[in-house]
């Protein structure tokens, strides 16, 4: 009986460590996508501000939304607020 909990409890940590390591990487892996995703989008929404105007504000915005961090370009949803502060910030300009 004493061998079977020991034996369970081992098993439980290996599984633990397994799980946590494919978190880890698989969290890896959507922070790098992320990555990938707010480059083209931030290229594309620069090239709008362009037309609109407004790229020095765009610029303004992702730099203040994103920060100066290495890890600003992995935050999800950064391109696309960073246009949506400069439009507005445009706009009320006006």
């Amino acid at each position: 009986m004493q061998n079977q909990i020991i034996f369970l409890a081992l098993a439980l940590v290996v599984a633990w460590l397994l799980f946590g390591k494919a978190y880890n990487i698989g969290y890896g892996i959507s922070r790098r996508f992320n990555g990938f995703l707010n480059r083209i989008a931030f290229e594309r929404n620069l090239r709008k501000a362009q037309e609109m105007g407004i790229e020095q504000e765009y610029r303004d915005a992702f730099l203040d939304y994103g920060g100066f961090h290495e890890f600003a370009w992995q935050r999800p949803g950064l391109a696309w607020y960073a246009f949506r502060i400069a439009k507005a910030t445009a706009t009320n300009k006006t």
